[in-house]
């Protein structure tokens, strides 16, 4: 997560992997109150828990 005090982004980095930045969320800070959901969805503790969680069972962090 990325902000400048007036946009917030969120990107998906792959590990080691720099060149291949996915961005996943902007928004402006006047719309952040009612995108706020959207934006927790992504970044919760939860649901990073939960994301790396499910590459860890998988073949996927392997490679």
């Amino acid at each position: 997560m990325v902000t400048d005090g007036q946009k917030t982004h969120v990107y998906r980095v792959g590990r080691g992997n720099y060149a291949k930045i996915d961005p996943l969320f902007e928004c402006a800070r006047q719309d952040l109150k009612q995108r706020f959901p959207e934006l927790y969805t992504l970044v919760s503790k939860e649901s990073l828990t939960n994301h790396y969680l499910r590459k860890l069972s998988s073949t996927e962090e392997a490679t």
